[in-house]
């Protein structure tokens, strides 16, 4: 049987092309306690803050006022943590074969704009990207698809030549609601194992099978 082929890879960013949990999770444990709102166990902030975007995921801790400067705080909290962020190996090789391919990249990401490039390891490749879609980006974020159907208009994509890469519910149900095919990051101990993914690749180089 044929494998089937895609012209675009859009990917999420956080326990998919990248391991932040720990630097993400950290940041919001320390706004906790700084704001007083009570402690959270690591569980809780993974489901509740780590996957969701920022503003949300303040909510989640309590944190609901002056959200704009909380946010910031939240930012320069991660940066602080940056030492703690690491790409997945073969991530890199795999995003510069498939531009090499002739792939079209793009990110989806659950990130705040200002917090998007809190980690330095990554900036060598982001050239690599055609579009980085970040929480504001679109009217509603994932789960809604509609950052993908933006992203469909503007590159004039079908959904058929669409393949996304995620880890989360949020990922496969902004995925299914666009109609396009959902690759879980298997590399990552964040993926969720539950998801009916059409593929589960191991390790980040497999999905260069998948490029047309």
């Amino acid at each position: 049987m044929s494998t089937k082929k895609y012209k675009y890879f859009i990917f999420d960013m956080d326990g998919t092309l990248e391991d932040t949990r720990d630097a993400v999770i950290g940041a919001y444990r320390e706004m906790a306690k700084r704001r007083g709102t009570g402690e959270y166990s690591e569980q809780y902030l993974n489901d509740h803050c780590f996957i969701m975007a920022p503003k949300p995921g303040l909510a989640a801790i309590g944190i609901t006022e002056n959200v704009t400067e909380e946010v910031e705080l939240l930012c320069r909290l991660a940066y602080e943590n940056n030492d703690k962020v690491k790409v997945y190996p073969g991530v890199k090789e795999l995003l510069r074969a498939l531009k090499e391919k002739g792939a079209v990249l793009a990110i989806s990401t659950g990130r705040d704009p200002q917090v998007f490039g809190f980690d330095s390891q990554f900036e060598d490749v982001l050239p690599l990207f055609s579009e980085i879609m970040h929480s504001e980006y679109a009217p509603r974020p994932k789960p809604y698809p509609d950052a993908l159907l933006m992203f469909f208009d503007k590159y004039g994509a079908r959904p058929e030549e669409v393949l996304f890469i995620g880890d989360a519910a949020s990922d496969y149900g902004a995925a299914s609601a666009a109609g396009v095919d959902f690759a879980l990051a298997g590399w990552s101990d964040c993926a969720d194992r539950t998801l009916p993914a059409q593929y589960i690749p191991s390790a980040p180089h497999e999905l260069l099978e998948y490029i047309d």
